[in-house]
């Protein structure tokens, strides 16, 4: 079994011991709806930049009907992220060890596991399954860069539909609700990239679902949640790797019966591996070893070992 620092090209997810065993046992993983994340208030904080952004231009504008179409846009955004839109994310991070995270985001009291994820293998089968892979953006200029760059097309796009638009039947301040409606997926998914620079440290990646229109499509599933149901998509990890492997890295978090904890998850992996493969080789196909290490591990500061391709 090999120790390390962080493999690279890897991305990694913190979750609980549960969570690990239902990942592997169903080789699957459950994107929750975006509004019923950790902290919710996340899209909005791009969505509200958005706003700012299309005020400005508004301020700047001199046609009468850009300026009331900006004016729409604004008020439609609002109505964008003050309903439950369903487009689904799960995060990931650069990081695989970072203090911060082991207390935001494994289960207070119990332990954890970073499992690290190969970012190729993850585009490799987003693409397959209509998920996009982003990077989220920490910077300010890069932030209104690219929401610029959002509006910037909306608006080229407008000035070429406007003389097709028909306003006649709609109220005066809704004029171009239903044009609007066609951004949806292509704004929620931008609002998904974009992070209050504070959480700049954890170095967020996110898998993105597709904009699902009808709340009642039959791929949308509910589990429990603390407080509410919580609508989730599954992802389908087959096809990760030829081997059958799931993860590249696993650290195996802060726990008071450590020496205990990361034997029974290096023992669970190895026997998830598969029917198939040959005496105790690990379920990560890393250890590639007949007797098992069980001597206590390498440790560092926050009390994580690791073990790794």
């Amino acid at each position: 079994m090999t120790f390390g620092p962080k493999t690279e090209g890897v991305l990694y997810h913190y979750t609980s011991h549960k969570n690990l065993r239902c990942i592997v046992e169903d080789r699957s993983l459950r994107i929750s709806h975006v509004y019923y994340m950790h902290d919710a208030n996340e899209i909005k904080y791009g969505a509200e930049l958005f706003k700012t952004v299309v005020a400005k231009r508004q301020n700047r504008e001199t046609n009468q009907t850009l300026i009331d179409f900006l004016v729409e846009l604004k008020d439609w955004t609002n109505q964008l992220i003050g309903l439950p839109h369903y487009i689904f994310v799960f995060s990931l991070t650069e990081k695989g060890n970072l203090l911060s995270q082991w207390r935001a985001y494994t289960p207070s009291g119990e332990a954890g596991v970073s499992i690290g994820f190969s970012k190729e293998a993850l585009e490799k089968i987003a693409a397959q399954k209509g998920f996009e892979l982003i990077k989220c953006l920490y910077d300010n200029a890069e932030q209104l860069g690219i929401l610029n760059t959002e509006l910037d097309a909306i608006i080229a796009k407008f000035v070429e539909d406007q003389p097709l638009i028909n306003t006649s039947a709609r109220p005066p301040n809704q004029k171009y609700l239903s044009y609007f409606y066609r951004y949806s997926e292509r704004l929620l998914k931008t609002f998904c990239r974009i992070k209050d620079p504070f959480f700049q440290e954890e170095s967020e990646w996110r898998l993105v679902s597709k904009y699902y229109e009808k709340y009642t499509d039959l791929e949308i599933k509910f589990r429990e949640g603390r407080t509410t149901l919580v609508p989730f998509v599954e992802f389908h990890l087959s096809g990760m790797h030829d081997n059958s492997r799931l993860f590249e890295q696993v650290y195996v978090g802060p726990s008071p019966n450590f020496n205990l904890a990361y034997a029974a998850i290096a023992s669970f992996l190895s026997n998830k591996k598969g029917q198939k493969q040959r005496g105790r080789e690990s379920f990560l196909d890393s250890c590639h070893t007949d007797a098992w290490p069980w001597s206590k591990p390498t440790t560092c500061a926050c009390r994580t070992a690791e073990y790794r391709k």
